[in-house]
């Protein structure tokens, strides 16, 4: 059998959306144990990988942490089988569906 090399591939996103890494959460906070269904409904930060060209405000660029709705974007994963079959998720958010923009003190 051969193997072949899997490549890493560059998602750049078009148009008005916004190529994010969501944070995980902890299904448990201290004792009180989270429901998937409540996860869900919690708005959503995650760290942008990259902006499409018709991205207006110039705050959201690469690097920049945003918050958005748990409904929000399209779900995108990413699979690399060569390094031990890690798996990426991304979202592709709308620049309309991004509430704010996070700093962290």
């Amino acid at each position: 059998m051969t193997k072949v090399k899997s490549k890493k591939i560059k998602i750049i996103p078009l148009g008005p959306w916004v190529l994010v890494r969501p944070n995980k959460v902890d299904e448990k906070s201290g004792s009180i144990y989270l429901p998937e269904q409540a996860e869900k409904e919690k708005k959503h930060i995650g760290e942008v990988c990259a902006a499409g060209p018709d991205v207006k405000n110039n705050s959201i660029k690469k690097g920049v942490f945003v918050m958005f709705g748990a409904y929000a974007g399209e779900d995108v994963q990413e699979q690399y089988e060569h390094e031990q079959k890690k798996q990426v998720d991304y979202k592709l958010v709308l620049e309309e569906d991004i509430l704010a923009i996070v700093e962290w003190i």
